[in-house]
Parts: C-alpha cells; sequence; structure tokens
C-alpha cells in the first residue's frame, strides 16, 4: 500500500518535468523547419546576379555588333569576256575587289580597295595579278538637293600599283586623283557627274610618257522597282604627256541592269564599249565589234 502511494506522488511530482519536456521538442523541430524554410528564400535570383545590360549585350552577336559599327566590307566579283587580236570572245577576266571603308563622321569617310585580276585566253596559262591597291577620302554632304537643288561631295585618292608588269605596262606606278561630284535625284531616276583632276607618278623618262589627265565620269540610272535597277555611265578621260604628242582622248560606255535581292547582295548584267578612241586626232573603229559582256555581283559582308 505504501509503495503504491509512493509511485502516485513520484508520478505526480515528475508530470511537470515530462510535459514541458514534451512541449519543448515541438519548439526545437519547429525552429528546424523554420531555418530550413528560409534556405531557398535567400539564394538569389537571376536578375539580381545578371544585370539586364549585360543580358542583352550577350545576346547580340559580335556579327551584328560589327554590321551596326562605323566599318564596311564590301566584295565585287566580275566576270567579263575577253577578246583576241581577231576580237573573237576567246576567254574571259575574272576582277575581284575588296572594299573597306570607315566612317569618321557622317560626313567623312575613308575607304580602300585591293583590286586582282585573272585573265585566261585561249589555251594560255593564267595570269594573275594584284592589279591596284587605292586609299580615298570623301567628304560628303557639303551641298544637299533639299536646301540646295544638288547634292555635292568631294573626294581625292592615291592608287598604287603593285604589279611590276603592270607598271611597265602603264609606264607609271602610281597616281592621284581629286575633284568634285555632283547628283541630283528625281522620285525613281538619279543622275551624278565628276570631274577629276589625275597626277601620274611615272617611272620612266619617256617623251611621250603621261604626265596627267582628266577623267569626267557620268551616270544615269532608273529604279524601275525597289530591287529592280538599270544604268548607263559614260567616262569620258583626255590624257596629256610630257611632248605633248599622242595625247589621248576616250569614251566608254556601259549599261547594266541589276537586282538587289536584299542589302548585302546584288546582281547585275552588263555590256560595255569604247566608241571613242583617239590619239592625235586619229579615231579608231570598229568599236561595237569589240563589246565587252559582264556579270557582277556585290556582297556585303558588314
Amino acid at each position: 500500500m505504501k509503495r503504491q502511494i509512493l509511485s502516485i506522488i513520484t508520478l505526480i511530482t515528475l508530470s511537470p518535468a515530462i510535459a514541458q519536456t514534451s512541449k519543448k521538442k515541438p519548439l526545437q523541430t519547429q525552429n528546424k523547419t523554420i531555418v530550413k524554410a528560409k534556405e531557398p528564400v535567400s539564394i538569389p535570383s537571376k536578375s539580381n546576379t545578371m544585370p539586364l545590360e549585360t543580358t542583352s549585350v550577350a545576346t547580340k552577336s559580335v556579327f551584328q555588333k560589327i554590321k551596326d559599327s562605323p566599318f564596311d566590307l564590301t566584295f565585287n566579283f566580275q566576270t567579263a569576256t575577253k577578246r583576241d587580236g581577231l576580237n573573237k570572245i576567246e576567254g574571259y577576266d575574272q576582277t575581284n575587289r575588296m572594299f573597306m571603308s570607315y566612317k569618321l563622321s557622317p560626313k567623312d569617310k575613308i575607304k580602300t580597295e585591293i583590286r586582282t585580276i585573272h585573265s585566261k585566253l585561249n589555251n594560255s596559262e593564267m595570269v594573275n595579278s594584284v592589279n591596284r591597291t587605292t586609299a580615298k577620302y570623301t567628304r560628303s554632304s557639303i551641298m544637299n538637293q533639299a536646301n540646295h537643288g544638288v547634292d555635292l561631295s568631294a573626294s581625292v585618292e592615291y592608287r598604287y600599283l603593285p604589279d611590276r608588269n603592270v607598271r611597265i605596262k602603264n609606264h607609271r606606278y602610281s597616281h592621284v586623283r581629286l575633284g568634285p561630284t555632283l547628283a541630283r535625284s528625281w522620285g525613281n531616276i538619279a543622275a551624278d557627274g565628276g570631274v577629276f583632276y589625275t597626277f601620274f607618278q611615272t617611272n620612266d623618262q619617256l617623251k611621250n610618257r603621261q604626265t596627267n589627265s582628266w577623267y569626267m565620269p557620268f551616270t544615269q540610272s532608273y529604279k524601275i522597282t525597289d530591287k529592280l535597277k538599270t544604268y548607263i555611265l559614260e567616262e569620258m578621260t583626255y590624257t596629256n604627256t610630257a611632248n605633248n604628242l599622242s595625247e589621248t582622248l576616250t569614251l566608254d560606255l556601259t549599261a547594266e541592269a541589276g537586282y538587289q535581292f536584299n542589302p548585302d547582295f546584288y546582281l547585275g548584267f552588263s555590256v560595255a564599249g569604247q566608241p571613242v578612241l583617239r590619239t592625235d586626232k586619229t579615231e579608231a573603229k570598229g568599236w561595237s565589234k569589240k563589246l565587252i559582256y559582264a556579270v557582277n555581283f556585290d556582297l556585303a559582308v558588314f
């Protein structure tokens, strides 16, 4: 009996401690749960680690950034018929041009050209030549059509002939050309013309060597559609010599029709001839039998 009473008293005495212990355990578990719940909340989001500016730059390709820059790279490829001594088409000339330009400002631009020519006639071997290199500076919008009725620009260029055979044939190794260009448009019709003075840097002392020339190109174009275009180019050149003999007047004509597939690709077909070739009042005839037919396309890389 006494033992039962002691057991009951002991149980009553320990009950508050047991109850207190049982209440603390859920609180400890709850605290742990709260800590675990906070862990994912503390993980930073992507918007916090990567700025929007960095994201936009990363998504923009390097190629597109170059296209948007002041730097331009364009290629022109032309395949033209080549005639032999009897004026028969017996071969071709493949002319490749690479143009690189950079806009110094909205009105100022520098442009370089590297030209190679690969000639094939009959069964002869291919003749390859780095025909010329050019560096050109252009100042545009000196006058504009909106305010002055015409667009006026001016340019100066230096042209060098890297190929020794070309230098020997032309009796010079380079020249400097400068002059203005006027242009105007009337809806789908446009025209431009220029007058350029050229000073030759000769490589010999021949009495009849060419010393300078006047070059006058004129172009008229008509846009049939937004992508289909035709134009006619007249090029007149008068060349002076050291002894004022064997001076030459030439007139070259070119007619072309072309299609602009997109802003980066153009394909054209042309025919060219030289109706005037005069040397000391002697005129060469039969120019219509010497026509040159060509196909060319332009490719803008950026």
